[in-house]
């Protein structure tokens, strides 16, 4: 039985169409995954500067109960250069 020629020519587009697809979501994956970690990053470095001058002042007068009201329901921990990770059970 003989196929029409619309079948065929249909046929041969969506092959042609999922290729493509395949094709370009294969070379673009990496581009893709760099830029969502670049913008991740920098979203979180945003986020970070505000934070930095919010609570900087509590650490430099080591005001350990409004740290903890402000970070209240938050599981921290800090890295300080000098002294390393202060979890949240430890004391400033």
């Amino acid at each position: 039985m003989r196929r029409p020629i619309f079948v065929k020519t249909l046929t041969g587009f969506l092959i042609v169409i999922v290729t493509l697809a395949i094709l370009i979501l294969v070379i673009s994956y990496d581009n893709i995954r760099s830029h969502y970690i670049k913008t991740t990053a920098q979203n979180l470095e945003n986020i970070g500067i505000p934070l930095q001058q919010i609570i900087l002042p509590i650490f430099i007068k080591k005001d350990a109960t409004s740290l903890e009201t402000m970070a209240e329901g938050v599981y921290v921990h800090l890295y300080f250069p000098q002294s390393g990770f202060l979890g949240p059970t430890q004391e400033l």
